[in-house]
């Protein structure tokens, strides 16, 4: 049997390795070390043996994932903390080994995510190598023990580590070449080469010198030999010496170890390599029983567990035994939450065949009701029957018949026999119906306990693939901090919903997009400390990262304090760049679509391309990531006041409860948490405004003969929302012919305020498991997915949120229309100025220069005059300092606005200093003039900017 593999396996398996220990095995240690560091810092005495044994796991990962740069710094961390552990580090020398213990961290920190993100295998810092060999020496110096001492600073723990890899690991790898000389196998040489490769991966995985040395040594003259026969003795002689050179390596190390044990005879060794008890020397003491040897099930369990003792141990006791994790694949865990869901579907459908069987069982018991008259009758039938004067009967009658008369003995026929069993038949129909009773009652319980259940087992399944958010968020706090140090600022990360429940695969795969989003945060969005105290800012910025769930999806956002973007700046890079036409002027787009464009591939606002940001590959990443994982991502922004992106992500399986609403012969689903309120359609629109005369003002509801028409708006808290049957808000080809109008309001949660839709009626409310859509076709953003009924009928779940651009899309032609009409108006010009004798002389200058002016006395009464003429207004003179709502204020709602933020903007003020300056233009104002104001120079800047616009 050959046991040589092909080198492209091996490959392979080193990439698995590499992927298992940067996604699951780093992440963990180095979360250990960072709560350790925080304990130092804080004074507490932390856990050095798991802090230890964390360093050393980084570094025996490191090695088996082939990347030398992070193993050479995990190392001396190992010695730093294991010098902490055992007192060497006292008085000054704490502030240094912490400082290095600090930077080290965050060195490791970012070696890992630069694997993790660009797959790419740094060096870390030779200066901080240095540093930490340098404080290594110091302390081997001050130590007054003899050196012959020191395999004694050796924990316990990473003893038994070296031992069982050299005694386990290193004879498997041994056994295999000795039996591949002695069966004179072919490809040799390959066998050998193997092997070294093994030993020098065990050698610097446990970072054993005079492995890696022996190795070293010898592969050159195994590189120079071409035959076999060259090749035998020198493998021959290889195998003695490591043996050799270990079992004295061992005895040093171990002092407690037989020097004359050879490993491989040890009879302690099973098949799988692994040691069935500790290889200690020693022997038991009195009162210790010896064990059989553990299963290799067993030495698996108890693989991470530290032992403080190098005798032989107990096994671990019932409450170890439920502590210990187990590992399970994700297709395995998506299988089982598959599983779960089928259940539940089920679980409806039996509970639906229940409701069936109860609904037969009070048929039949209204029929039974309807016969129990006819029944009567029968028996008044069979009773006058039998007491009837009979005629004479034919021969063969019974002679005692006529012994007797009627009054002493009755006389049946053959209709009495069929009366009497009509009557037995309608008897037993009626016990039936009682046990069909019973039956269905008692099937209703255990059908609520069954649920109560798969409740319960739906719950387990989907914790157990859950964390708190907060295990994820902290690990953003450092990487935050090394930020802050390379752009010269500060700031804070502030996390919400630490106790948030969110599936930790997702999370993972998010690690990458969020930390673009960091960097740019910190990069583009916070300013410089001066020019934040020019804003009248606290110095300390702030980032906010949060989580929470909103109905069958997880929202993640992250936020900033900073500058926000410049949407002017977004604009005249897309010209820049070919991706709006040169004929379209910013105030013609959306300011949702002018938003999205950062997303675009290769775009960036930034001027000077840095190793943080500016690239242009940032954004496009985020999205395209994002929406791998069938989410999406949103970008808002207010100016001087920050950004927010906010990240939306399915969940896999949701228990989720639902609104099941009749539109025409078609149901839909809507979750019940994004349901505000349900009112009746006439009580909602109002008895006397039941139909609009004239022109349809909503398409896609009515048939051909009479339809009656949907209210336009209505009324809910004192706000007036837009009113429109649910199907006009779904983009089909087809609309719904309903000849009736609808009799159920339903107002929802849109994605910035409330939606009113009209449906016929609301089904049922339930609680059903949502199944996702996969991605063979392109799925609308609007639909969460299926809900499957009991009958095996998959209704379409909306996601109100989406259903608001379809409502307020305007027409094309409308607007072409409007802006045609706009063209041929005299521009109307806005003022906000709260003082009587400026506000009426900038009324007069206006109104002579031939504009149409719109008085308000603060920005209050300016934001409503906006809100009655939708926007139309040319452009906005604006004070600063005004009662109810101030001239900041009144610009950042502005700029904050979907259809407004474009709107020229003149402050003026007698505020000229540089401060107010600055804070008027940081908020997005496109000029800024001091007052007393000269005509000419209002007029020349009022003309510049319509222009502009209108360019």
């Amino acid at each position: 049997m050959n046991y040589s593999l092909d080198p492209n396996v091996l490959a392979a398996i080193a990439e698995e390795a590499r992927q298992c220990f940067l996604e699951e095995d780093a992440p963990m240690y180095l979360q250990v070390l960072q709560e350790g560091l925080q304990q130092l810092t804080a004074g507490q005495s932390p856990d050095y043996q798991g802090l230890m044994r964390a360093a050393h796991s980084v570094k025996g990962g490191a090695g088996v994932a082939q990347m030398p740069g992070l193993s050479r710094l995990a190392h001396p961390l190992e010695d730093l903390l294991e010098a902490w552990n055992e007192g060497k580090i006292q008085g000054n020398q704490q502030e240094t080994a912490l400082g290095l213990l600090q930077e080290g961290l965050e060195t490791l920190t970012e070696l890992l995510e630069s694997a993790q993100a660009q797959g790419m295998d740094l060096e870390p810092d030779p200066q901080l190598l240095t540093a930490l060999t340098s404080f290594k020496g110091q302390l081997r110096q001050e130590e007054t023990s003899a050196p012959e001492a020191s395999s004694t600073s050796v924990s316990p723990g990473k003893v038994r580590l070296i031992r069982q890899a050299l005694t386990s690991d290193l004879e498997a790898c041994l056994q295999t070449l000795e039996e591949h000389l002695q069966e004179q196998r072919p490809n040799l040489h390959e066998a050998i080469a193997l092997f070294l490769d093994e030993c020098l991966l065990l050698g610097e995985a446990y970072s054993l010198e005079w492995l890696v040395a022996k190795i070293d040594a010898v592969s050159p003259a195994i590189d120079d030999c071409t035959h076999p026969d060259e090749l035998r003795p020198l493998a021959k002689q290889l195998i003695t010496e490591l043996r050799s050179q270990r079992d004295r390596y061992l005895a040093k190390l171990d002092p407690n170890l037989d020097p004359n044990l050879d490993p491989n005879l040890n009879p302690k060794l099973d098949q799988g390599g692994s040691p069935g008890k500790s290889q200690g020397g020693s022997s038991p003491s009195p009162g210790t029983t010896s064990e059989p040897p553990q299963t290799p099930e067993k030495a698996a369990n108890t693989t991470n567990i530290e032992n403080t003792n190098s005798v032989p141990t107990k096994a671990p006791s019932s409450p170890s035994l439920r502590q210990q994790q187990l590992r399970i694949p994700l297709e395995r865990m998506e299988l089982m939450g598959s599983l779960v869901g089928e259940l539940i579907v089920s679980h409806e459908r039996l509970t639906l065949q229940q409701r069936q069987l109860k609904q037969a069982s009070q048929t039949l018991r209204r029929i039974v009701q309807q016969v129990k008259p006819v029944r009567d009758d029968v028996q008044t039938l069979y009773d006058r029957l039998s007491t009837l004067d009979h005629p004479p009967q034919a021969d063969g009658v019974n002679e005692e018949a006529g012994e007797f008369d009627l009054l002493e003995l009755d006389r049946y026929t053959a209709l009495h026999s069929s009366l009497q069993t009509f009557e037995e038949l309608i008897a037993q129909v009626q016990e039936t119906r009682l046990d069909i009773d019973i039956v269905s009652r008692e099937l209703a319980q255990d059908l609520g306990q069954v649920r109560r259940d798969l409740d319960h087992l739906y719950d387990e399944v989907t914790t157990s693939r859950l964390v708190p958010f907060k295990i994820f968020a902290e690990r953003f706090i450092p990487q935050l901090e090394r930020l802050n140090r390379r752009c010269d600022k500060t700031s804070r990360l502030e996390i919400s919903g630490e106790n948030v429940l969110v599936d930790r695969i997702v999370l993972e795969q998010l690690q990458t997009p969020l930390t673009h989003l960091l960097n740019n945060a910190l990069d583009h969005g916070i300013e410089a400390p001066e020019e934040r105290r020019l804003l009248s800012k606290p110095d300390l910025a702030q980032i906010h990262l949060g989580a929470r769930t909103e109905g069958s999806e997880v929202v993640i956002t992250i936020a900033d304090d900073g500058r926000g973007i410049n949407l002017e700046s977004v604009y005249r890079k897309a010209l820049e760049r070919g991706v709006l036409g040169n004929g379209v002027s910013m105030s013609q787009l959306p300011r949702e679509m002018l938003l999205n464009l950062i997303f675009e591939p290769s775009f960036s606002t930034a001027d000077a391309v840095s190793d943080i940001s500016g690239r242009g590959v940032g954004m496009d990443v985020v999205r395209t990531q994002v929406q791998q994982l069938r989410g999406s991502v949103e970008v808002d922004t207010v100016p001087s006041k920050g950004t927010t992106f906010t990240i939306r992500l399915p969940l896999s399986l949701n228990l989720l409860s639902v609104l099941l609403c009749q539109i025409g012969q078609q149901l839909v689903a809507i979750p019940s948490d994004t349901v505000l309120d349900v009112l009746p359609y006439d009580d909602a629109v109002g008895m006397g405004q039941l139909f609009v005369p004239g022109e349809r003002l909503t398409p896609g509801l009515g048939a051909m003969n009479g339809p009656e028409e949907v209210e336009q708006s209505m009324t809910w808290r004192g706000q007036v929302l837009s009113l429109s049957p649910l199907w006009d808000l779904l983009p089909y080809p087809t609309a719904a012919t309903v000849s009736h109008r609808p009799r159920v309001v339903l107002v929802l949660r849109g994605a910035t305020e409330p939606l009113a839709v009209a449906i016929d009626r609301i089904a049922d409310e339930r609680q059903l498991i949502l199944k996702p859509f996969d991605d063979t076709v392109a799925i609308p953003p609007y639909l969460a997915g299926c809900a499957i009924l009991g009958t095996g009928e998959a209704v379409p779940t909306i996601l109100p949120r989406f259903l608001k651009a379809k409502l307020a899309s305007p027409d094309p032609q409308l607007q072409e229309t409007r802006g045609l009409s706009r063209g041929t108006e005299v521009p109307t010009i806005l003022i906000a100025e709260d003082s009587t004798g400026a506000r009426r002389s900038l009324e007069r200058i206006l109104s002579s220069a031939g504009f149409a002016v719109v008085p308000c006395r603060d920005g209050q009464e300016a934001w409503k005059k906006l809100e009655q003429r939708q926007g139309q207004v040319d452009l906005l003179v604006t004070d600063i300092e005004m009662p109810i709502l101030n001239g900041f204020d009144l610009l950042a709602r502005i700029r904050a606005h979907g259809s407004w933020y474009g709107l020229p903007t003149i402050v003026l003020t007698s505020r000229t200093g540089d401060r107010h300056r600055q804070k008027a233009q940081s908020l997005g104002a496109n000029r800024y003039l001091g007052k007393p104001v000269a005509p000419a120079e209002l007029l020349a800047t009022i003309e510049d900017l319509l222009t502009v616009d209108h360019r």
